[in-house]
């Protein structure tokens, strides 16, 4: 473990999470990352199958060969970290402008002194109980994505106890938010601390967000996966607005709705 510098934070490691598909993709946002000098207040790594692209500048590789499920292969990186926390950046949400990395150090030396377990950086969905403190909300026992890992930080104990092996991460966001409610300190920043574009939809590049990417700098020829069509890109927007009227849905409804559609998914 790299130790303390200036601006270290020296318990909590951010990790990349990838696959063998995405590499390319994780390459992009680590390169934007290691750009925005992220290196410079977390130790950094990224998951990988291989030592095909393992010489990044501020990086390390966490080693998870013949990739399994998504649980099982996060429960194999927690174990090979030191930190006791673990901030989880998933590989294709590529972080827009300058990050603001003194902010986000001063609400997680918030949440650490509150003990806490679970902090969502972004404020989608907002924590539904008010703090003492300004910039952060808790979340209650019932909230649903109570476990989304999109810019999150956990405590790694807490989330290898979550996550059951046979879970993908989809599955792990709705069943991994239920077991969370046997655990407290689950909190949520009040200010939107990444602005991110998520460049891959169900394997795919969405062309404006790759466009917006190309505009920053950072190219994305390398990157072979197929591109989204506008036909998609169009049902892809509606799905997207009919999420964000979803999540105005109270809590108690949203689980129920979700209990009936997944009731056939494994627990």
């Amino acid at each position: 473990m790299i130790k303390n510098k200036k601006n270290k934070i020296d318990d909590c490691a951010l990790v990349v999470l990838s696959c063998k598909e995405y590499s390319e993709v994780a390459l992009l946002t680590i390169n934007k990352l290691s750009n925005q000098n992220v290196h410079k207040y977390f130790d950094c790594y990224y998951s990988i199958s291989d030592m095909s692209f393992s010489n990044q500048i501020n990086f390390k590789p966490l080693l998870v060969f013949n990739y399994s499920t998504w649980s099982e292969d996060l429960i194999k990186i927690i174990d090979q970290i030191n930190q006791k926390y673990i901030f989880i950046w998933i590989d294709d949400l590529f972080p827009l402008g300058k990050i603001n990395w003194e902010l986000i150090k001063v609400i997680f030396e918030d949440f650490r002194k509150l003990e806490g377990n679970y902090l969502r950086l972004n404020p989608y969905p907002k924590g539904d109980i008010a703090t003492n403190n300004n910039k952060l909300n808790k979340i209650s026992k019932n909230a649903s994505y109570r476990a989304s890992t999109v810019f999150s930080i956990w405590d790694k104990n807490i989330l290898k106890k979550l996550l059951l092996k046979s879970e993908n991460a989809w599955q792990f966001e709705i069943f991994g938010s239920i077991r969370s409610s046997t655990f407290d300190g689950f909190y949520s920043s009040n200010i939107y601390l990444v602005k991110y574009l998520n460049l891959v939809i169900k394997g795919q590049i969405r062309p404006s967000a790759e466009k917006i990417i190309n505009q920053e700098g950072f190219s994305t020829e390398a990157i072979k996966l197929k591109r989204m069509n506008m036909l998609k890109s169009f049902f892809w927007i509606i799905q997207s607005r009919t999420r964000v009227l979803f999540g105005k849905i109270p809590y108690s409804i949203q689980n129920y709705i979700r209990k009936i559609r997944y009731k056939n998914i494994p627990k």
